[in-house]
């Protein structure tokens, strides 16, 4: 290893250290406390922002009496709203900030999305000529998932890279959860409805270009890989309610 590609993986794991849960918070009207929503990487999120930009934009005063639609939502539009409406918060310091406002967030059994982490940033990343994100870890284009699962059950919460850390760490302190509404992406579409009758918020369109949604991740642990996820993600599963599910 080359002295500048030690030096990158150094810098990489300090800033996983300063990882805060990325929280949107969206402004209500009058006697509205507006809405907010904590984002819990590989579930739903560009979705999930894509339909909060549109709730905005909704929102905005109209320059002429056509309905907006998922069409008008670009990337620049998205990237726009969570500049102006998100921010990066501590998870003990997120109802200090912000003790009415109503929060909601996805979760996903954390056997399923960490296969699913792993075929994204991995495999397809490799596949499509991506950028490898976990390089620091030493996770490389030919890392099997075998050898993932070892490297992500051997890395605590505090020096693991987002798209692996527990969901439970966003949205949680001390084990006792933060948030008022948790949807599950295995029943995405019905929590979704869900949460939209109750805030208003828009239908969702549900698109993932992952490979793994074609494939049962049960099919790809062993049994002690299986073991080792578990333990790895323990509070996922108790907190997040996936105890019959795993």
């Amino acid at each position: 290893m080359s002295f500048q590609t030690w030096l990158k993986n150094a810098r990489k794991m300090r800033k996983m250290r300063r990882v805060k849960p990325h929280i949107w918070h969206v402004p209500g009207g009058p006697g509205n406390k507006g809405i907010g929503y904590i984002q819990n990487y590989k579930v739903g999120t560009r979705s999930i922002r894509q339909a909060l930009s549109l709730y905005l934009l909704q929102r905005q005063p109209a320059q002429d009496h056509s309905p907006l639609s998922y069409e008008a939502i670009t990337a620049d539009i998205i990237e726009g709203s969570d500049k102006e409406y998100s921010s990066f918060c501590r998870p003990e310091e997120i109802r200090k900030k912000w003790p009415e406002m109503p929060i909601f967030s996805f979760v996903r059994n954390p056997l399923s999305r960490l296969y699913s982490c792993y075929t994204d940033k991995v495999v397809d990343a490799a596949r499509e000529g991506r950028r490898l994100p976990f390089e620091a870890w030493g996770v490389t284009p030919k890392t099997t998932f075998d050898e993932f699962v070892q490297i992500v059950s051997n890395t605590p919460d505090e020096k693991s890279e987002r798209h692996f850390r527990s969901q439970s760490w966003f949205i949680s302190v001390n084990k006792k959860l933060i948030i008022d509404d948790l949807g599950k992406i295995e029943n995405f579409q019905g929590d979704w409805e869900r949460l939209s009758e109750r805030y208003g918020l828009p239908p969702v369109p549900h698109k993932n270009r992952s490979s793994a949604n074609k494939e049962d991740y049960r099919d790809f642990y062993n049994k002690e890989t299986y073991q080792l996820a578990c333990e790895r993600f323990r509070d996922d599963i108790e907190l997040l309610g996936y105890q019959n599910e795993v």
